[in-house]
């Protein structure tokens, strides 16, 4: 059964579960028919995932972001209104005209597609950052590193971080590197995410 979303109103709250086991909420912003996709505006804290390949590819937004999520209606298994536009509490609603303000206005389509061009490419890029073949816990490393560092990557089954390579079993004695600074430093992360004594 297909989802309709041609009766939500415009601005209401929703959460959407994908068939990836996804679950996205956000503030329903429009239907796009010709592409088959609505579009939320979701908060970094709305975003949730069991999959730490769903989490290499989605970059979760820094507290107090906004972002524009398309989202193909093929893929969502289902949805809820968590509010509806006109249960939204007044002081919500003016934080939202203040911070969204051009909710209100009709969607520019041009400015939509510049965004979807951007963040098909941004996966496309991040698809990288996916290992075949490693397991989820290395995965979900790598991905917290991807999170705090701009330049990381799979070399083999190395992951280089800032230039640091970090070999199989993935310990802070697997650094290797320079500058000595950063070795340290990416040690010292690396203890804190594995939750080792320093």
């Amino acid at each position: 059964m297909e989802n309709d979303f041609s009766k939500i109103q415009q601005k209401s709250y929703l959460r959407c579960s994908t068939i990836w086991g996804e679950d996205v909420e956000g503030y329903f912003y429009a239907i796009d028919e010709e592409n088959n996709q609505i579009i939320l505006e979701n908060e970094s804290i709305s975003f949730s995932s069991s999959s730490p390949i769903l989490e290499a590819l989605y970059k979760p937004a820094k507290l107090g972001e906004h972002s524009l999520r398309f989202l193909s209606c093929s893929a969502i298994k289902g949805f809820m209104v968590l509010r509806s536009s006109s249960e939204i509490e007044t002081k919500e609603r003016l934080r939202f005209e203040r911070e969204l303000p051009y909710v209100y206005d009709a969607p520019d389509d041009e400015a939509l597609k510049r965004k979807e061009k951007t963040a098909i490419q941004t996966i496309r890029e991040r698809q990288n950052h996916i290992k075949p073949g490693i397991s989820e816990e290395i995965q979900s490393l790598f991905n917290h590193f991807c999170n705090m560092y701009p330049d990381c990557h799979w070399e083999g089954d190395s992951m280089i971080i800032m230039g640091i390579r970090i070999e199989p079993p993935y310990q802070p004695e697997s650094c290797k590197g320079e500058p000595e600074v950063t070795l340290e430093r990416i040690r010292k992360n690396l203890k804190q995410k594995l939750r080792l004594p320093s």
